[in-house]
């Protein structure tokens, strides 16, 4: 049995009459869509041509690269105890995920790998929007698949030595 789609309601269209003495009204602009983080709607900045751009200079080879910034700041005291929770689970899943190394992961386990920095990632933007019980999901789903991952890596090691 399928359902049938009813016909689109009839349009009324009224004719306006020209006058030449009386402008047409105004219409107002359409409300601003709502701000999405998709990379394609993004606006790119513009550039300022108007100061001349300097160069940074690159390390040098006695200065070690200095780590990235964490892309989340680390919970403020009295912070929602779900964030900090998210928070502690995110680390121990990039501490195991830093243990392997994924040229000695088979194609599967690659994918679950990759699969895992996606979650990190995932939650860590969510941290940034506040949606902690999501962030806490992915989180959770990370640490769980670097777990495994450094189980796998473990027994294979201890098999094949």
């Amino acid at each position: 049995m399928t359902l049938a789609t009813p016909p689109p309601p009839p349009r009324v269209v009224v004719p306006q009459p020209l006058n030449a003495e009386e402008p047409p009204a105004p219409v107002a602009p359409p409300a601003a869509p709502p701000e999405t983080t998709s990379s394609s709607t993004k606006p790119r900045p513009q550039a300022n041509n108007s100061k001349p751009t300097e160069k940074p200079e690159p390390p040098s080879a006695s200065q070690p690269a200095p780590e990235p910034p964490s892309p989340v700041s680390p919970p403020a005291p009295g912070a929602d105890p779900l964030e900090t929770a998210t928070r502690r689970l995110l680390t121990t899943a990039e501490n195991d995920l830093r243990a392997l190394d994924p040229k000695d992961l088979s194609e599967d386990a690659r994918a679950h790998f990759q699969r895992a920095q996606s979650f990190i990632t995932q939650a860590f933007t969510a941290l940034r929007n506040k949606n902690y019980p999501f962030a806490e999901q992915l989180a959770k789903n990370a640490a769980t698949l670097a777990k495994e991952l450094r189980k796998l890596l473990a027994v294979s090691a201890t098999t094949f030595s």
